[in-house]
């Protein structure tokens, strides 16, 4: 499997700055099957609120959260600026809080 997809107890979306307009053409581009959302406005809302977000360039970290119905981070990973974190990581973090384990 190239990317997440979402499971009864799982949904994946991704985030980024970029708008709506690019989010549906990136998607499309790339036959996405989850959702993307847009932390266009304010600028790096959503970021600032995970901490993820880097001021000084404008941008955010790459990051990866597994958040649970109840919004509580159940799992994250930071990954140093020059990596793409990809989607190995997220996966068996899934993986092992589908089987009730905690996600390391």
């Amino acid at each position: 499997m190239c990317c997440p997809r979402s499971e009864p107890w799982a949904r994946t979306s991704g985030a980024c700055r970029c708008s709506a307009y690019g989010h549906r053409a990136f998607a499309h581009d790339l036959g996405l099957e989850f959702r993307l959302l847009s932390d266009f406005h304010p600028r790096g809302g959503a970021a600032r609120a995970y901490g993820v977000y880097r001021p000084r360039l404008g941008t955010s970290e790459w990051a990866l959260f597994v958040v649970d119905a109840a919004g509580v981070i159940r799992w994250h990973y930071l990954a140093p600026p020059e990596v793409n974190p990809g989607v190995d990581r997220i996966l068996t973090a899934l993986e092992a809080l589908a089987k009730g384990k905690e996600a390391t």
